[in-house]
């Protein structure tokens, strides 16, 4: 329910200094998916980078037509600090140009008749808040994608910054009259007290564990982003897949297990060795999962929030 299967450039890096891995390419992306369809009986993909140009979009019908999988794509827009001042971009950007409701229109555009101009249609809307704030422009997009939600029926799904503002998300999207079944606040599991989770739970929305096997990651403070991605310029994070899967079995064990979904927001890989640069796309289905059912977690309750909530989320069915 929230991946990545265009391969990133590489991140710059100081002069000198080589990446610290190489970037897999659309081959190693098609044979991954494949590998994890077979073995693991995986059909369907959410596709969570919004509003890709029409040349990725071409790169997804590719990977879509070599694994036969179902690769849903999404339109919205990210967080601000992807768009920061220090860029130049923020008044340029187009969502924030825009009011609530020509965003609105940019969205269902996009679902209705294709991406940026292709005839490739969304499923899903995607948008994002910073680290414990939403700033303006974040709140508008979030207020625009609630208007084509409502207009269109497309799901919603957020990023959530190291798993902060969920609540807030949550009621914002309320506010504008999403229908909580069909919205999910993503990143979820970045946050292991039980509290910010009930906060979204109890409005209806549906969390997201979709960072799992991503336990050390990079954060890149909004004062410098988009400058240089240097390593000096991140602040870094550890979470286990162990605390995640703690509070996962504890939410399913109290009655929640109508709204979790799971994914691995896979994008950059080589910051976990033992986790996602070794199993991939397959991680979560083949080593994962395995180790929550040895916790306790029923197969029944793996596949509800495998199948039937993505499919009550996207399909409203």
């Amino acid at each position: 329910m929230h991946e990545h299967v265009v391969p990133r450039s590489a991140i710059p890096t100081p002069p000198g200094k080589p990446p610290y891995a190489p970037r897999v390419g659309i081959e190693e992306v098609i044979r991954e998916l494949r590998y994890t369809a077979d073995t693991y009986d995986l059909r369907s993909v959410v596709d969570c980078t919004p509003r890709r140009s029409p040349a990725e979009l071409e790169d997804v019908t590719c990977i879509a037509r070599e694994t036969g999988l179902n690769i849903v794509v999404a339109t919205g827009c990210m967080k601000e600090q992807y768009y920061h001042s220090t860029r130049g971009t923020v008044s340029a950007f187009w969502a924030y140009q825009l009011s609530v409701d020509e965003i609105a229109e940019v969205m269902v555009r996009d679902i209705e008749d294709g991406i940026n101009g292709t005839t490739i249609r969304a499923g899903i809307i995607k948008v994002g808040t910073s680290k414990d704030r939403i700033t303006s422009h974040e709140e508008r997009v979030l207020r625009g994608a609630a208007r084509a939600h409502r207009r269109s029926g497309c799901p919603i799904t957020t990023h959530a910054t190291l798993g902060t503002m969920g609540p807030q998300q949550a009621e914002i999207l309320l506010n504008e009259g999403v229908d909580p079944s069909r919205a999910v606040i993503g990143h979820s599991d970045l946050n292991t007290v039980p509290t910010y989770h009930e906060g979204i739970l109890r409005r209806g929305l549906s969390v997201g564990f979709d960072t799992i096997g991503k336990e050390r990651f990079d954060y890149t403070r909004p004062e410098t982003a988009g400058i240089s991605r240097y390593e000096f310029e991140k602040e870094q994070y550890f979470i286990s897949d162990e605390s995640r899967l703690t509070t996962l079995l504890h939410l399913v064990r109290v009655g929640h297990v109508g709204q979790i979904v799971l994914s691995s927001d896979l994008g950059e890989m080589d910051q976990n060795p033992t986790t996602l640069a070794s199993w991939g796309y397959s991680y979560l289905l083949g080593k994962f999962l395995p180790q929550a059912g040895s916790r306790g977690l029923s197969e029944h309750d793996a596949l509800q929030m495998l199948v039937q909530n993505p499919r009550r989320i996207l399909a409203g069915a």
